[in-house]
């Protein structure tokens, strides 16, 4: 796992300073820190490797909830094995510290590659490949991400693509489960959803519960954004964004943009779930598909029709 780098380094308890121990693992640098915790790049002493690790502060007020979704997490990343998620070797609780210590992927996030400007067509389609292909995965294995945007997927140097942060993912029951993940039906045994709010489906908004398609939604808005360097949907407020989302189409695709490639991501931002990809394994297909003729300069034919927007 990788998170930005932060300057707050004042805001880790004296006792996890870069150079102290905790458990096995050396501490090095804060990576990044949120509401509840902190993300260490440390050093493994026994095997002699780099890790991230994922604390949580001492709370005693929010302790039972945020471990509760750190386990939870953890759960929804051990069902997983693709390469576009990051290993997790280790849970546990060291002296009154929570923690998950994962695979440390030295990187930047896709978001700070986007950096309002959008990228080349080559690096959309070899980064939405990429991010389909660990969807598909972790979808076939009952798990729906729930929070896919930029700031959650990390690049590596070699062009790599991590998907983090699971703490919001939901599980796929695994009787029928072929009939749920292809439907679009709210799934009646996932509990409430979170997300952020751009990046939400619309019916996700209007109370449903999460599913293939709305990460398939949340896909669409990403390889929007990568393609035009802004969110398909946006507004001052959260009414606003809101609004855009359920009600509004998402302003055009510059003109230079692929058409095929718009094709994908206007099936994906269908606001009638039915009418969006029945899977993300047809998104990668799709995608693999547009990458593979482009480099050899052929044109394409996409096996599947849709019905437009």
């Amino acid at each position: 796992m990788a998170a930005s780098e932060s300057p707050h380094q004042e805001e880790i308890d004296p006792t996890l300073a870069p150079g102290s121990i905790l458990n096995r693992y050396r501490i090095e640098k804060l990576l990044g820190h949120g509401a509840t915790g902190v993300v260490l790049r440390a050093h493994d002493l026994r095997l002699r490797r780099q890790v991230a690790v994922k604390l949580l502060k001492r709370d005693p007020q929010t302790d039972q909830v945020a471990w509760g979704r750190m386990l939870h997490e953890a759960r929804a990343i051990s069902r997983l094995n693709h390469p576009g998620f990051c290993a997790i070797y280790e849970v546990a609780e060291e002296e009154g510290w929570f923690y998950i210590v994962m695979e440390y992927v030295a990187g930047c996030s896709l978001r700070q590659l986007i950096a309002g400007k959008g990228l080349e067509k080559v690096q959309i389609l070899l980064y939405g490949s990429q991010l389909a292909a660990a969807l598909a995965h972790a979808h076939e294995r009952g798990v729906i991400h729930c929070d896919v945007k930029s700031s959650n997927v990390i690049v590596k140097s070699n062009g790599i693509v991590k998907l983090v942060d699971l703490g919001l993912a939901q599980p796929l029951k695994r009787e029928k489960e072929l009939e749920k993940y292809t439907s679009c039906a709210p799934l009646e045994e996932v509990g409430e959803v979170g997300g952020t709010l751009p990046y939400l489906a619309p019916e996700i908004l209007r109370g449903g519960r999460a599913s293939v398609q709305s990460d398939i939604w949340a896909l669409g808005a990403l390889l929007y954004e990568m393609a035009t360097g802004t969110l398909p949907f946006t507004g001052r407020t959260c009414f606003e964004i809101s609004l855009a989302i359920m009600t509004q189409p998402p302003p055009p695709l510059p003109r230079q943009t692929n058409s095929h490639l718009t094709t994908i991501i206007q099936r994906c931002l269908q606001k009638d779930c039915g009418h969006r990809y029945a899977t993300v394994g047809e998104i990668r297909d799709d995608i693999e598909r547009l990458l593979l003729t482009s480099r050899q300069g052929r044109s394409i034919v996409f096996a599947r029709r849709w019905v437009g927007m």
